[in-house]
């Protein structure tokens, strides 16, 4: 699948600190070279990863999320297995990686209106390989945890869990935001208005959601609507 970078299991193992009488998640865990090996594995979860931040860029964001899984999967890997966690329940899948989009996002303003336009046109093209990546994993009856990238990602993962489930789904958001913002062109603040504009979201709870970060129209959008 275009944009899908597979590990190594050397690569795996350099990251993780091996010590005599015990055994790391790393040392065990299944790194896939393709997504038809799912479809042979116990492994009920599938770890995979999204190195972008043009979403958040895209909302006037900070970027750096790009960067999450080169932080998260060092500490993952060196997870001890044991009777509480066995690296059998996981299979890591590897990462979508969006170099060309990325180059093209360093160098472009969010508060010039031109450039803003193309970051959000970079996340839309970005949804399309999520939703495909998502849909086919989930059609193997597999669960994605899926680290980094912005929350613009949200939009491509239910519209490919909707697709592999053929039904709306149900969502719950755990974060100060709601993600709701105007349907002004993707980027991380609206994953989920135009998820529900699109008919892919089923009911949809956020929990922590903070008064003071979120507008007013989303307020009363919610309080308007029985499924919000």
């Amino acid at each position: 699948m275009k944009n899908l970078v597979h590990f190594k299991k050397e690569e795996i193992l350099s990251l993780t600190q091996m010590r005599k009488g015990e055994t790391k998640i790393g040392e065990e865990i299944n790194c896939l070279q393709s997504i038809e090996e799912l479809s042979n594995l116990e492994a009920p979860f599938v770890i995979l990863a999204i190195k972008e931040d043009i979403g958040i860029r895209a909302n006037f964001g900070k970027p750096g999320a790009a960067n999450c899984f080169d932080y998260v999967l060092p500490a993952l890997l060196n997870i001890q297995e044991n009777r509480f966690l066995s690296a059998k329940q996981f299979a890591l899948l590897g990462y979508l990686d969006f170099p060309e989009y990325m180059a093209d996002a360093v160098n472009l303003n969010p508060n010039i209106e031109a450039d803003l336009d193309k970051l959000r046109e970079l996340t839309a093209l970005i949804d399309l390989r999520v939703s495909a990546l998502i849909q086919a994993v989930v059609s193997l009856n597999k669960v994605p945890i899926i680290i980094g990238g912005g929350h613009n990602n949200s939009y491509g993962i239910i519209k490919g869990c909707a697709a592999a489930k053929e039904k709306n789904i149900d969502v719950l958001n755990i974060d100060p935001h709601a993600d709701f913002r105007a349907l002004e062109g993707r980027h991380s603040g609206n994953g989920f208005s135009y998820a529900q504009n699109e008919a892919l979201l089923g009911r949809y709870a956020v929990f922590a959601l903070h008064e003071s970060y979120n507008n007013q129209q989303t307020l009363e959008t919610f309080r308007n609507s029985a499924e919000l």
